[in-house]
């Protein structure tokens, strides 16, 4: 193999594998780089809803403080509780639609004493109902305080507060707030693309729902415990914050990100979790596959680079080796004057010096012994090598055509089965040019159980050192299946080592033939005599 091949190679090779590796953690960065840019997106939607979720609670807590707030309202609940009449219940309906009117989203609003009955509500039907055991009335008697409880069909925001006058406890307040502005937060589809969704989820006391419906069902989950199982929601309720890559309730790998709003109190748990979700596959497929092309072609670019550079180095170096060769084919043609080339390369520098010293060695025993150089031989060894190398390739052509002359096929094979030299007769039947043929064994050109048949002639020539004379057989060439008759001898090298066998084969199909059709004319007339005789007797 060529120099100028080798470290073509090694720098193709050197290549491929610094591209791959380079590409490979160029490809991981990038994508740990998009990951984060997705995690980021959606760590952002999920805190712009929780705060906008968060303000909007806190509005409604502001809004029952300023009615609860009321003198009048307070004056009369007072009056109420020391003295209970209808007309009071009505000054404080009065009061209450009053307040509620302006808020489209306040479904009513109770005013509760505190034995937990309902003494005022903008919906009569709620008017005499027992809400003393009830968390929010608890609550309500303390603190303002938001809850989400289950009213009707579903759940709804509760936000009750304590109505106070002069430092003393006199009733508790309550409102009751639908979900529809609550959901049209979580709805917000900004920045969410197409599988993008914000859910909402509330655990109270252990009892867990979802508040909002999914983009991809058409109704809403209500309280599915398999929904939550190792899901981002789970994480959620459990006051666990964080970025997680999870199959979701459709079974599809997502990326979530986790808030939560804590509502408890006073040891009534009561949490409610919020999850910005997005498909895997749309928040970083494409740009995945765009990372994959430029890994590619930043292979292929590194390839092509490495080629441009091999061949130019190769070049560099091979040209002062060929000169180097060069100048030493001259010396061994006797020319002793001649100056080596110098080199930029260290290591063929160091081969010139070395080759310089021999050289100036060599013409210091010429001065001193007085001998010229046709008296040292050089030339005329030069010559005859020469002569040497022409009359063996001049025999080898001659040789060649005397063997392309013979009409029967002749093969020289080596100890491994293969061929070392065939004749045109033998490249003719097998359809092939003889330099196809040679380094070939049986194996490449014959049918398994024909190759091994020739194969064990040949073992059984070569280890009793006898030849096989006369092997007829049947052959499949090209033309078709042929009879030969075939003779193999050994093949020794000029040591006398037996290196192989040199085979002899002719084409014996016609007489085959001609035997077959003497075989069944024999057998004709036989079978006329015996017909004859026995037509006689």
């Amino acid at each position: 193999m060529k120099l100028s091949t080798i470290i073509s190679l090694a720098f193709i090779v050197t290549a491929i594998i610094l591209a791959i590796g380079g590409s490979a953690y160029q490809y991981s960065e990038s994508n740990k780089l998009l990951k984060g840019h997705v995690e980021r997106k959606l760590e952002a939607i999920a805190e712009s809803r929780t705060e906008h979720i968060q303000t909007y609670l806190d509005q409604n807590v502001e809004i029952l403080k300023l009615i609860t707030s009321r003198s009048k309202l307070r004056d009369t609940l007072k009056q109420y509780n020391e003295d209970p009449s209808s007309d009071k219940i009505d000054a404080m309906l009065r009061i209450l639609e009053d307040a509620k009117d302006p808020i489209e989203e306040i479904e009513r609003i109770c005013v509760f004493g505190l034995d937990g009955n309902v003494i005022a509500s903008t919906n009569n039907d709620f008017c005499g109902d027992d809400i003393l055991n009830k968390t929010f009335f608890i609550t309500g008697k303390e603190i303002n305080q938001v809850h989400f409880a289950k009213d009707g069909d579903g759940y709804k925001i509760f936000v009750s507060g304590p109505f106070v006058l002069d430092g003393n406890l006199i009733g508790v307040g309550m409102m009751v707030i639908g979900l529809d502005y609550f959901e049209s937060i979580l709805f917000d589809r900004t920045g969410l693309l197409e599988t993008g969704e914000v859910l909402a989820g509330i655990d109270i006391g252990g009892e867990k729902s979802f508040l909002s419906k999914s983009r991809f069902e058409s109704e809403n989950f209500g309280v599915q415990e398999e929904y939550f199982t190792g899901a981002s929601m789970k994480e959620a309720l459990g006051k666990n914050e964080g970025i997680y890559y999870i199959k979701d309730y459709r079974n599809v790998f997502v990326i979530a990100v986790t808030r939560y709003i804590d509502l408890s109190f006073e040891g009534n748990k009561e949490v409610l979790g919020i999850v910005s979700k997005i498909d895997e596959e749309e928040a970083l497929g494409t740009q995945r596959i765009i990372l994959l092309k430029v890994a590619v072609y930043m292979i292929l670019l590194l390839i092509i680079i490495a080629l441009v550079v091999s061949y130019f180095l190769s070049r560099f170096i091979s040209r002062s080796l060929s000169r180097l060769t060069s100048d030493v084919d001259e010396i061994t043609k006797g020319k002793l004057d001649i100056q080596l080339s110098s080199s930029d390369i260290f290591e063929v520098q160091n081969l010139t010096d070395s080759l310089n010293r021999i050289l100036a060695s060599l013409k210091l025993a010429i001065l001193k012994t007085g001998v010229s150089k046709s008296e040292l031989g050089i030339g005329e060894a030069v010559e005859a090598k020469e002569k040497a190398e022409s009359a063996l390739e001049r025999k080898e052509k001659e040789t060649q055509t005397i063997l392309d002359a013979i009409p029967a096929w002749v093969f020289y094979k080596d100890k491994e089965n293969r061929f070392l030299r065939v004749n045109k007769a033998f490249a003719d039947v097998m359809k092939l040019p003889k330099e196809k043929l040679e380094g070939k064994s049986c194996s490449d050109l014959y049918p398994k159980a024909q190759a091994e048949a020739f194969w064990k002639d040949d073992k059984e020539v070569i280890a009793s050192g006898k030849s096989k004379i006369g092997i007829i057989e049947s052959m499949d060439s090209p033309n078709g299946k042929v009879w030969v008759k075939t003779d193999k001898i050994l093949y020794r090298d000029d040591k006398g080592e037996v290196i192989g066998i040199i085979g002899f084969s002719v084409d014996i199909s016609e007489q085959k033939k001609l035997e077959e059709k003497l075989k069944v004319g024999v057998k004709k007339v036989a079978r006329k005599k015996v017909n004859k005789s026995v037509g006689k007797k």
